[in-house]
């Protein structure tokens, strides 16, 4: 199941027991601020969640599936996210009580 931003805010009002348009606002609010930290290069880990990161990859040459040219793709930037131990344990274990009814 994909989840996405409007029904984490819905988990998010249930949660804090608080008005639709402040749980979209606090979910905006965490998304731009985890955009603006990685576009500045910091490293942000949140425990029990995981780390995100940019990494950096560098130039290399591809080939273009429709026509087998090979293409030219230079050096960037993309966001990375390695999980934590906690939530891999959690998962494997299938359950995770958050203290709000699903």
């Amino acid at each position: 199941m994909i989840i996405y931003g409007a029904r984490l805010a819905q988990d998010v009002k249930i949660t804090l027991n608080c008005s639709d348009a402040y749980a979209v606002q606090c979910v905006r609010a965490v998304k731009d601020a985890l955009i603006a930290r990685l576009i500045k290069g910091d490293i942000i880990n949140l425990a029990g969640l995981g780390t995100f990161r940019l990494k950096h990859v560098g130039a290399k040459r591809m080939r273009n599936l429709r026509t087998g040219a090979s293409v030219k793709v230079e050096a960037h930037r993309c966001p990375g996210w390695l999980p934590s131990l906690t939530l891999k344990r959690k998962i494997r274990a299938g359950s995770y009580d958050c203290g709000r009814a699903p």
